[in-house]
């Protein structure tokens, strides 16, 4: 019996002293939201509270972006722990071109101690392309 294989193909390259790694996620993508779309508050929220490429323990972000952060993931506010955000680096003609990635770190089940990660990735416009979690 064949198993379908996913790959993750990983490119890193070296920039005037910056690492830059992208990752091809394939067939492990959740598109069950795709389509869906963030409210333009939370996209604002998300965007201020954060330089891109920082990665910030909730604990230093503002209830308003903690709460907007969690109604976009789907997450309860009191679960997360760190949010990071960026920009795609996908070349000319690349379906993911141009959108942005939002990551949440998360306690997976309350008083559990164990976490999750999870990245949506979303056009400008606020359209959630997919989902993965890590």
């Amino acid at each position: 019996m064949l198993r379908p294989i996913v790959y993750l193909a990983a490119l890193s390259i070296v920039l005037h002293g910056w690492t830059v790694c992208a990752a091809v996620w394939n067939d492990s993508v959740d598109r069950t939201r795709a389509g869906e779309r963030l409210l333009a508050h939370e996209m604002m929220q998300m965007e201020t509270c954060v330089e891109p490429m920082r990665t910030v323990s909730v604990d230093r972000l503002r209830i308003v972006d903690v709460s907007a952060i969690g109604r976009a993931f789907g997450v309860p506010p009191a679960r997360l722990r760190q949010f990071r955000r960026g920009y795609s680096l996908a070349p000319e003609g690349h379906p993911l071109r141009q959108t942005r990635w939002y990551t949440v770190w998360y306690e997976a089940f309350p008083g559990s101690g164990g976490s999750g990660k999870l990245t949506l990735r979303v056009r400008s416009d606020g359209t959630i392309i997919e989902q993965k979690r890590w």
